[in-house]
């Protein structure tokens, strides 16, 4: 009976394994790019208390197919929509004078945590410290108060009626496109909206 002799690789170069590097070495040639080609990003960063309504350019317009597409003049002169009236959209001087302050806002805030929810106590307690600890300083911006105003109108009216709060729910979602400055604690405050056990 004959034997193989087995050789020990851990003890050799390279050179002496048969196809150990079979790849040919013109595929590792990497040209290296000219740093004209790169792109230098810019990052902008502002704080939500330094924004104010006026600076925020509006956002914008897609034309949809609407059935009632005519606007409609109210009283109070603003002009309303028929079919999307719950769109954010830019405030007006007289809009923001009509909106909530912080004290009312934050009284609705609290009201609408101490309501029944389907989600776990768990869910609940994170997503109510996600929005207590980022909320606070967004509440002096005027478009934050704009817009939660219309939120809690809408809010308010659904939970009156019982009807399904989803206009109150697609007014958040289009704010949370439109405005990143919001997206620290909208995401939780929208998670607890769409919870809510009426």
């Amino acid at each position: 009976m004959a034997s193989q002799v087995t050789k020990s690789f851990q003890n050799c170069s390279e050179a002496e394994v048969p196809g150990y590097n079979d790849c040919p070495s013109f595929l590792f040639q990497v040209t290296p790019k000219p740093h004209s080609i790169r792109r230098k990003t810019r990052i902008v960063s502002a704080s939500a208390q330094s924004i104010k309504a006026s600076d925020i350019p509006p956002p914008p317009r897609i034309a949809r197919r609407t059935t009632s597409g005519t606007s409609i003049r109210s009283t109070s002169g603003s002009v309303s929509s028929g079919s999307s009236n719950s769109r954010p959209r830019m405030p007006e001087e007289e809009d923001l004078k009509s909106s909530l302050n912080r004290e009312d806002l934050t009284t609705k805030i609290n009201h609408l945590l101490s309501l029944q929810s389907r989600l776990s106590d768990e869910q609940f307690q994170y997503y109510k410290k996600k929005i207590q600890w980022n909320l606070d300083p967004c509440l002096e911006n005027d478009l934050t108060k704009f817009v939660l105003t219309q939120f809690f109108k809408l809010f308010d009216q659904m939970m009156d009626s019982s009807e399904s709060t989803y206009p109150a729910q697609k007014l958040l979602r289009d704010w949370m496109i439109t405005d990143v400055s919001v997206s620290v604690w909208c995401p939780a405050f929208l998670k607890i909206v769409e919870n809510v056990m009426a």
